[in-house]
């Protein structure tokens, strides 16, 4: 049989209708056709009605943020260089999800580079002050169930961030026009002024690029004194402090040494100069300040002197966590001679005399 009888409560008999093509007619089935039909305009009616009487139909789509260094699994970023940062909010459903909206901030001791949006989206900057800024980032429509939107966020870390005290914390947030049914999943971790939020941290590591040389002093009597000029740069990305340490040939002594920018020199009447701690890098707002400094050093050669070639050796150590780069070492050779009047002083290879 196609059909089946049963009692309604008020005794009257209803059909239920089952479509076996193999038994039922086209005519047989006609009361099912109507039955089905009769359904679905009453259940048009309710939901209009409902509507209009401002009962809403609800629809609801889950977002869901997810955020990661891109490339994805970044272990640390070095200070000084660019972190990129992928938000995604991905719609779970079960409704489309229309007009998402993605929030990322720039995170603390870091400055705003770029942002790039998935295909339609548009971004919205607002400074913040020293370098930071507010990103509201939006795909206008509807986005599909399973589908996803994304932001590329890059920020400049300061170059004065921490080997391995310090870390990189970024924080993001999604929402809709849609009503979401599980708002916990718009994040990862953590929660701000602004709800939920997802919030990546990323371990900060420093590494600089050095240059340095040694001047000066190139000529000298016994018993006299002879100056050096040790200037040394940093190029970056990270700021340093740095300890100069210069070795004297055997019996020399350090007279005097002094800095110009930061630091102090210590070792006087000994044959060695320490000068530290030299800082070379980036203010607290990640704006330079100085990236060079220059050393003077004031040499005493022992009166009874040989005559002959000496070497003046100098190097610098920092407290970056990554190996230096660069030069962190330089050297100058001095004459020593006993130099009759009529010597001029300098290079020893542009030394002449002059005969009355």
């Amino acid at each position: 049989m196609a059909t089946t009888g049963e009692m309604s409560d008020n005794g009257t008999q209803q059909r239920l209708c089952r479509i076996e093509p193999a038994e039922l007619t086209w005519a047989q089935n006609e009361p099912c056709r109507r039955q089905t039909m009769k359904r679905a305009m009453v259940f048009g009616i309710v939901v209009l009605g409902a509507a209009s009487l401002g009962w809403g139909v609800e629809f609801q789509a889950d977002l869901v943020l997810t955020k990661d260094t891109n490339p994805p699994g970044a272990a640390s970023v070095i200070a000084g260089q660019v972190l990129t940062y992928r938000v995604t909010s991905t719609n779970e459903g079960p409704d489309a999800a229309d007009n998402i909206q993605i929030y990322d901030e720039t995170p603390s001791d870091t400055w705003h580079s770029a942002v790039t949006p998935s295909a339609g989206g548009s971004c919205n900057v607002v400074p913040t002050g020293l370098g930071g800024s507010e990103v509201t980032c939006s795909w206008a429509g509807a986005t599909a169930v399973a589908a996803s939107r994304y932001i590329d966020f890059e920020v400049s870390v300061c170059s004065e961030k921490q080997c391995l005290t310090d870390v990189v914390s970024d924080l993001a947030q999604t929402w809709s026009d849609t009503s979401d049914p599980l708002p916990g999943n718009n994040m990862q971790v953590g929660y701000s002024g602004l709800g939920m939020v997802a919030a990546v941290t990323t371990p900060v590591e420093t590494q600089s690029e050095f240059s340095m040389t040694m001047s000066g002093g190139s000529g000298a009597h016994p018993g006299g004194h002879v100056t050096y000029t040790i200037w040394v740069k940093n190029e970056g990305p990270s700021s340093a402090e740095i300890a100069l340490t210069d070795i004297l040939p055997a019996g020399w002594t350090v007279v005097s040494g002094e800095t110009i920018y930061s630091g102090s020199c210590g070792g006087v009447g000994t044959g060695v100069l320490n000068c530290g701690p030299i800082y070379l890098g980036g203010s607290a707002i990640c704006a330079p300040i100085w990236i060079e400094e220059t050393i003077t050093l004031v040499v005493a050669v022992p009166p009874g002197e040989a005559e002959g070639t000496y070497t003046n050796s100098a190097g610098i150590s920092s407290n970056n966590c990554l190996g230096d780069l660069g030069d962190v070492s330089a050297f100058q050779y001095t004459e020593v001679g006993l130099f009759a009047d009529g010597f001029e002083s300098g290079d020893p290879s542009a030394w002449s005399t002059s005969v009355p």
